[in-house]
């Protein structure tokens, strides 16, 4: 009865449930969000903070109907479908006081960087430094990479951050980014989600939407 149940997206009035990290809130939810809204105007979103150790749990239960990011440990585990590849750049103001280009190996590691959770997904250049015997001198934790713009300009900490989000928090020109100086892997920024039980065609209808808003951005 589910599947014959066909999804209205000019009438409906369901809520679509997604899960996003603060970067994906930050650059991948507006233009998310002018898809779903031009075409289901009477719909709602819900978005839930991504939380590593339990999304798995939150698809698999249907407690959200999608979760978009940095999630490749999903891949076999759950339906998911590839969006674009990234890479990570570092970024610190342009009134750093030492730094006044592309930073060497020794600039980069003798910095005081900032350091954001693991539970936002992105922990990949301090388990790359420490397999080689390398690690940063962290000089502050915060949960939330939205909070950089607002924290880096007036100081010379610098941070690592996804390429396509290092470009907007530098567009204002009071940052400025560069190419980490170590080698490292592109990684994948995909759709994931599991077959709904309860209302698989609005769920079909939200995943191709998503991923035509956010394919190549």
């Amino acid at each position: 009865m589910a599947d014959a149940r066909q999804f209205e997206p000019k009438t409906s009035t369901r809520t679509f449930r997604i899960a996003l990290s603060d970067l994906g809130e930050f650059y991948l939810l507006p233009k998310l969000l002018r898809d779903i809204h031009i075409k289901a105007p009477n719909c709602k979103v819900e978005v839930v903070t991504t939380e590593i150790e339990k999304v798995e749990d939150w698809l698999s239960q249907e407690r959200i109907d999608l979760a978009v990011g940095n999630l490749s440990f999903l891949k076999g585990r759950t339906l998911h479908k590839k969006l674009f590849d990234e890479h990570y750049q570092c970024i610190l103001s342009t009134k750093h006081t030492r730094i006044r280009g592309e930073p060497t190996l020794d600039e980069f590691l003798n910095e005081n960087h900032i350091f954001i959770s693991k539970a936002s997904g992105h922990f990949y250049i301090n388990d790359y430094l420490g397999e080689r015997g390398k690690q940063i001198n962290i000089a502050l934790h915060i949960p939330h990479f939205s909070a950089l713009p607002g924290i880096i300009p007036d100081s010379d900490l610098i941070a690592c951050l996804p390429s396509r989000v290092a470009k907007e928090f530098t567009s204002p020109g009071n940052l400025v980014s560069f190419p980490l100086p170590f080698p490292t892997p592109e990684f994948e920024v995909s759709l994931y989600w599991t077959e709904s039980t309860d209302d698989p065609s609005a769920l079909r209808w939200l995943c191709e939407v998503a991923y035509h808003a956010l394919k190549d951005i």
